[in-house]
């Protein structure tokens, strides 16, 4: 009888780090401890953030950096980052267009792998962190920064139809405000 082949699949580095501190944890402490606490890893998996910007990233991106862009009424979305989704901040125009979005990458990748998933079609942008790219879209501007171990996109689509240029300078300048915050 032939033997079955096995894939193997890499595991995901949530599942792979809490392995791992499992591990350390149980060190010396015998194979009941291994067993327990590496099976309540893989069940639970990464926890979610409980605090800072991936769990408030309303706390970065405010009503005063987003009401010049959209007006006075404001609808707020606010999206807590998950064991391996992203933190996201929403605030747009009650009942019309527009938005200003803020999403704060989780897991956070490093600046080398930033800087290459940035450079294709944007524009290198000075002083927001250790690195910021622009990028201009038909009718909006995104900016994207790396700062203090945290990648995020501050993203505008304003309210009334306009070029893309007020759009950019308009995400820009909230960008500033969200990684001066960090």
């Amino acid at each position: 009888m032939p033997s079955a082949r096995r894939h193997s699949t890499p595991l995901p580095s949530t599942v792979l780090a809490a392995l791992v501190l499992a591990a350390l944890a149980c060190a010396g402490a015998g194979p009941a401890c291994s067993k327990q606490v590496s099976e309540s890893s893989l069940e639970a998996g990464a926890a979610a953030p409980t605090s800072g910007p991936l769990a408030h990233p309303c706390s970065l991106l405010l009503r005063d950096d987003v009401q010049p862009i959209l007006g006075s009424d404001l609808k707020l979305t606010e999206e807590p980052a998950g064991a391996a989704t992203d933190a996201r901040c929403l605030w747009s125009v009650a009942g019309g267009r527009g938005f200003v979005e803020l999403r704060v990458q989780n897991p956070p990748q490093g600046l080398v792998a930033f800087k290459k998933a940035n450079a294709a079609d944007r524009k290198a942008l000075q002083g927001l962190g250790e690195a910021a790219f622009t990028q201009a879209h038909a009718q909006g501007g995104r900016v994207d920064v790396y700062k203090n171990g945290l990648s995020f996109f501050v993203q505008v689509l304003p309210p009334s139809r306009q070029e893309a240029a007020p759009a950019l300078d308009q995400a820009t300048t909230a960008a500033r405000a969200v990684a001066g915050r960090l």
